[in-house]
């Protein structure tokens, strides 16, 4: 077995890539505190004039996991469906 130290931002962008493949660009990171670029967003619709989350960093799971999963049939509580897949 073979291990190896990787980073927060490269173990969020595996989970990404094997999540949601076709919805992840290949460069594609998240953005952390501590990275360099600061995530300024412009508000979003309907947004109440005291939430400042959009001057902060997106939560890890809205970037880690862009869509959700689908129930296939309602009485299977085992299989999701997840984009294509």
């Amino acid at each position: 077995m073979i291990v190896r130290e990787m980073s927060a931002s490269d173990v969020l962008a595996r989970i990404r890539h094997a999540y949601a493949p076709e919805f992840t660009h290949p460069d594609w990171k998240p953005r952390l505190p501590g990275d360099r670029s600061f995530p300024l967003r412009a508000p979003d619709p309907g947004q109440s004039p005291r939430d400042y989350s959009h001057i902060l960093w997106p939560s890890i799971g809205s970037q880690v996991f862009p869509i959700g999963a689908e129930r296939e049939k309602w009485w299977n509580l085992q299989t999701v469906r997840i984009g294509n897949r």
